[in-house]
């Protein structure tokens, strides 16, 4: 069956806890986030966990690391990747916000890094996703190049 993409709210403690090994939710929103790893129609696997926020809202680092991405990617705002210190091969990846951040900032964990700020698709929305390469993922059609991890083994939700 065709399954559509949509937004579904999940309730969790809006402190943004950290995990035990260094991560911690990208935003503070109030406990929402959108169904995570999932088929959306036609596009096929949507590789992250998008967070509904208005814009403006803070967006901070996940992990400790350095900036070595920041690249308008057009209509959808800003793609944005932090190397994760001390995990070996991992990048946390932001999408659609405006950063306030530079390639080669050196960001530590809870930072505000940048906010919210490009409607793209269905609308505000943080898009977050853990890579294995200095990019952004948002659909499985990268073949063999595909560089995502599920993010929920990595933040705490």
């Amino acid at each position: 069956p065709k399954e559509d993409w949509h937004w579904a709210y999940t309730k969790k403690d809006t402190s943004n806890p950290p995990s035990t090994d260094g991560w911690s939710v990208p935003i503070n929103n109030g406990g929402k986030t959108s169904l995570l790893w999932h088929q959306q129609a036609s596009k096929g696997l949507h590789k992250g966990i998008d967070f509904p926020a208005p814009s403006g809202t803070p967006v901070t680092a996940a992990h400790d690391g350095k900036v070595t991405m920041v690249r308008n990617m057009g209509s959808c705002g800003y793609a944005t990747a932090i190397t994760a210190e001390g995990v070996d091969g991992i990048w946390h990846a932001y999408q659609h916000m405006n950063p306030i951040v530079k390639e080669g900032d050196t960001v530590k964990r809870g930072q505000v890094i940048g906010r919210v700020g490009t409607f793209c698709g269905s609308g505000y929305h943080l898009h977050f996703s853990i890579e294995t390469a200095n990019r952004v993922s948002a659909y499985a059609d990268s073949g063999a190049k595909d560089t995502s991890k599920d993010p929920k083994g990595y933040i705490p939700l």
